[in-house]
């Protein structure tokens, strides 16, 4: 039974263990480096699994997994940043627009940088420069996307007064 005052209903183990895999496969294959290639190639397929796995859950999954719940539209996120660039924006139960626009640049991110991790691997596209590049410049991008959700979840965290990387790992958020 969760504490007064909170929802154990937020996020779902598949969105938690996603997320934290995600963190982990991203983080470790930047720091591996692609010698020795298992290793490297070890995460990234694992992290292209989490990612699959994201994304069905997303059409399938609980209330709060599911992008027809979160995924703002245009006029709901241009609403949402106004808001947020005057300290008015409102708490959400589950993820706010900015937020939802970022986990969704994060697994496009994470799905080009695995597709195309996986073809540098192949004998075909094994010799093309460019593939690599934009490897390496996606797994860049990667990067600063996560830093920049980092800072928003430590934003929102101080801003409503709730332990967000907390809520993470167990699920569970304050009501609204």
């Amino acid at each position: 039974m969760p504490p007064p005052g909170f929802n154990d209903r937020v996020w779902d183990m598949p969105v938690r263990v996603t997320h934290w895999v995600l963190a982990a496969t991203a983080l470790g294959a930047y720091f591996v480096p692609a010698v020795p290639l298992n290793a490297h190639a070890f995460l990234g397929y694992a992290a292209l699994t989490a990612v699959a796995i994201r994304i069905a859950w997303g059409f399938v999954g609980s209330e709060y997994a599911r992008f027809t719940n979160f995924v703002p539209g245009m006029r709901a996120l241009i609403a949402y940043l106004h808001a947020l660039a005057r300290r008015r924006e409102p708490r959400m139960a589950g993820h706010n627009p900015a937020g939802a626009v970022m986990i969704l640049l994060l697994l496009a991110l994470m799905l080009v940088l695995g597709v195309t991790g996986w073809m540098i691997s192949q004998p075909a596209w094994r010799d093309w420069r460019l593939l690599e590049d934009v490897h390496i410049l996606v797994a860049h991008l990667l990067m600063l996307a996560a830093c920049m959700h980092v800072l928003g979840v430590v934003y929102t965290s101080v801003r409503h007064r709730e332990n967000l990387i907390w809520a993470m790992i167990t699920g569970r958020k304050r009501r609204e």
